[in-house]
């Protein structure tokens, strides 16, 4: 899971949210660090291929609270308990897959459109929780 140690920037710019919160967001961030490594972690397009059909599923099986990776069940509850519409999840592993396929942009802009709206999502499910005003038990934490 991304960290949050003292002197990091998600350590200070998670310490005035409340623990629960923070730690939600800790658990998105983590999501799109591995979803986001996905293309240059492989060195076959094929494997990356495979490994976001599986997270794809994976996000599918999240919301009915039948996911396997150790994120999964915490990914359940927080779509939940923020209201997170899960096919958000799903239209950034689709735009993954799509550099995949088009892994030469033609112009600069083009990269940065690719960045801008997978980062984009990322940053506004991390704002929704960071914003939300919700009744979470921290002891379910």
């Amino acid at each position: 899971m991304t960290e949050s140690k003292p002197g990091t920037d998600t350590y200070y710019s998670l310490i005035k949210h409340p623990k629960a919160q923070a730690k939600d967001i800790l658990v998105v961030l983590t999501l799109f660090e591995n979803l986001l490594r996905i293309p240059t972690s492989v060195s076959d397009d094929q494997i990356a291929h495979a490994k976001l059909q599986w997270w794809l599923q994976e996000i599918k099986n999240t919301v009915n609270n039948e996911g396997t990776h150790p994120i999964s069940k915490d990914l359940h509850r927080i779509i939940s308990a923020y209201e997170i519409n899960p096919n958000a999840f799903e239209q950034v592993i689709q735009t993954i897959e799509s550099t995949l396929q088009n892994t030469q942009f033609e112009t600069e802009q083009e990269l940065r459109n690719y960045h801008t709206y997978t980062l984009g999502i990322r940053e506004r499910i991390i704002a929704k929780i960071a914003f939300a005003h919700t009744d979470i038990d921290p002891a379910e934490h």
